[in-house]
């Protein structure tokens, strides 16, 4: 009997959760990198410290000023855009792993009998 309610969960309620997991997963990831707040501040200022160029100032403060928010932009954009790409990666990598545990989850139970055959000698 015991062995008839591993073989219905295994099928079952542990299959769907593996693939629950998996979505999961995904989103902490997604989570983690904060991918939505990345992709709205994608080309906002990186850490700009000072770049005072309003009213009042001499058309060189402005100039430097226009100057270093550009650079500041470029360089904001180029850090949230590499951490893009590098939670990109990590979501692939992610999704295919888990895609090939969900996929291997149902041989499982049959690696047993078949190991320990090949270890007995019976299957080589």
């Amino acid at each position: 009997m015991l062995f008839v309610a591993f073989i219905r969960w295994w099928y079952g309620a542990g299959w769907l959760g593996t693939i629950t997991e998996t979505r999961r997963r995904v989103g902490d990831l997604a989570r983690n990198f904060s991918l939505g707040i990345l992709l709205k501040t994608l080309f906002s200022p990186w850490k700009q410290l000072d770049a005072f160029g309003g009213q009042g100032r001499g058309f060189d403060a402005r100039l430097r000023a226009w100057l270093d928010k550009g650079i500041s932009r470029f360089i904001g954009f180029l850090v949230r855009s590499l951490t893009l790409w590098a939670a990109f990666f990590g979501l692939i990598f992610l999704v295919l792993s888990r895609l090939v545990w969900i996929l291997v989850w149902p041989c499982l139970p049959l690696a047993i009998p078949v190991l320990l055959m090949l270890s007995l000698g019976i299957l080589s």
